[in-house]
């Protein structure tokens, strides 16, 4: 039976989640920042990272695990579901309370060595119990989507968001404190994960009991505990170099450049994870069917990576698009900060690198790419503070912000060439002419409306109608890249 219509469904199921999360976080989260500022934010933004670094011994890998291994039982021995969530359920556990006393240590010597500026350890310690709290809601929602509960991960990040948005409401208008800020998110993350355990158990309601007739022992046989922790450090090793590359540069720009940059850092990140949503969907929907792509041969998989191409050239056309608009964005969500637009201007190509590691990377994971994506992150993780701090004593603000983004696109074309090795072997790939003629049609006329037209508002205007026009005209853009055809992927 064919199964060409799968990514639709799943972003159908999604569709008004997202809406109504772009919506709201739209209005809420620029409201929020402009009432606390570029430097009260980047309080949070920096008690975020440490949160970020402390994630490594609090999760430990085990929601990455969880998942795998819960797709793999699910493909394999449905029945067997229960047992495998209640073994794992008690390990994250075990972890998370083995982890406390070293997330306190570290927490400790963040706010009181590494910065300067004072910071409240109350503080501190709000920040690091909605940490442990997100534990459970990331490793809710990792089950879930192995499961392919869709429609309750839909439900679930609409009830986040709605949460999540009247809190920055309260704090953008009400209480324009960082106080407030880090009790809204505690408040948040408790009513969220109280929500993803209870579609968890609805899900596992619907499972059938074991049939003791047709069950095969050597097939259906769970970890053993070593198993469940060797899975674990491999995911681990991941985490590590996924929180360091993501928490130790905001950490390091704190304490050279001061909080308001760290905030400026902050903002933009939050608003290229908003637009990146649906290539987060796409690459989370695609990751669990990857070991049935990859079963069927050079094809398949060739016919995969001619999507995730078109796709790419969708995501260049947004980041381009964000470029357009940067100095405007920036002027909306800090008016007070002179840095925020030519820093949002700098960031704007993260937009397209993100989708991109989004769509493609995370797959190579479930076929046998963990362990060099791991190495590969840890170098990258390790090579980007020196650079930053090389761009900062050459040129400033802007050099070291550009540091940044040159580091994080360079990890990204790696990722892309360790993804292409671990699903063609030794077999050579290119993106299908149609892609590379999409992309140059995309960057012409960027640069067309960039160079034509000075206020904003003509310059989106003009880029956009073009796009929509080439790709409508153009008969190969046209049949490659229409709505209907853009996603649509047989996996049987």
């Amino acid at each position: 039976m064919s199964d060409q219509n799968y990514l639709y469904r799943v972003l159908g199921l999604s569709f008004l989640p997202r809406v109504l999360t772009f919506l709201l976080t739209l209005i809420s989260f620029p409201l929020m920042v402009r009432g606390l500022g570029a430097s009260e934010y980047g309080i949070i933004v920096y008690l975020t990272s440490v949160a970020i670094v402390l994630e490594i011994p609090a999760g430990f890998g085990v929601s990455g695990a969880v998942g795998r291994a819960m797709a793999v039982r699910r493909a394999s021995a449905p029945h067997k579901l229960r047992e495998e969530l209640a073994r794992w359920a008690r390990w994250q556990l075990t972890v998370c309370f083995c982890s406390l006393p070293i997330s306190a240590v570290i927490g400790y010597l963040a706010v009181t060595i590494w910065i300067q500026q004072a910071i409240p350890l109350g503080l501190l310690a709000v920040v690091i119990l909605s940490l442990y709290v997100s534990v459970f809601t990331s490793f809710s929602k990792a089950v879930l989507t192995s499961m392919l509960r869709f429609k309750h991960l839909a439900m679930l990040e609409a009830f986040e968001s709605l949460t999540r948005s009247a809190g920055w409401f309260a704090v953008g208008i009400f209480f324009k404190t960082v106080w407030a800020l880090a009790l809204v998110q505690l408040a948040t993350a408790v009513c969220v994960m109280g929500l993803a355990i209870y579609f968890l158990t609805r899900s596992l309601s619907d499972i059938p009991a074991a049939d003791e007739d047709m069950m095969d022992e050597a097939a259906t046989a769970a970890l053993s505990p070593d198993g469940m922790f060797r899975q674990s450090v491999a995911f681990l090793m991941l985490l590590l170099g996924t929180r360091a590359y993501q928490a130790l540069p905001v950490m390091l720009v704190s304490k050279l450049l001061g909080f308001e940059v760290a905030g400026i850092l902050g903002a933009f990140g939050r608003i290229a994870e908003l637009v990146n949503v649906p290539f987060v969907v796409v690459g989370n929907a695609l990751m669990v069917r990857v070991p049935e792509i990859h079963t069927r041969g050079l094809v398949v998989i060739t016919r995969y990576w001619d999507m995730l191409s078109r796709l790419a050239v969708v995501a260049l056309g947004v980041g381009l698009g964000f470029w357009l608009i940067s100095d405007e964005v920036s002027a909306w969500m800090l008016p007070d900060s002179a840095l925020a637009p030519s820093l949002f201007a700098i960031q704007s190509a993260l937009i397209f690198f993100r989708a991109i590691s989004d769509l493609a990377a995370p797959a190579a994971d479930y076929v046998g790419g963990l362990k060099r994506r791991v190495y590969f992150l840890s170098g990258f993780a390790a090579l980007q503070l020196p650079l930053i701090w090389l761009g900062w004593w050459l040129g400033g603000v802007h050099w070291a912000v550009a540091a940044m983004v040159l580091s994080y696109s360079t990890m990204v074309v790696g990722y892309i060439a360790i993804a292409r090795s671990v699903f063609f072997g030794g077999a050579r790939y290119w993106p299908p002419a149609v892609a590379i003629t999409g992309a140059m049609v995309v960057a012409m006329i960027a640069g067309a409306a960039t160079l034509s037209f000075g206020a904003w508002y003509w310059r989106i205007g003009v880029f956009a109608s073009l796009c929509l026009v080439a790709f409508l005209v153009l008969p190969p853009l046209r049949r490659s890249f229409w709505p209907t055809r853009l996603i649509r992927f047989d996996f049987l």
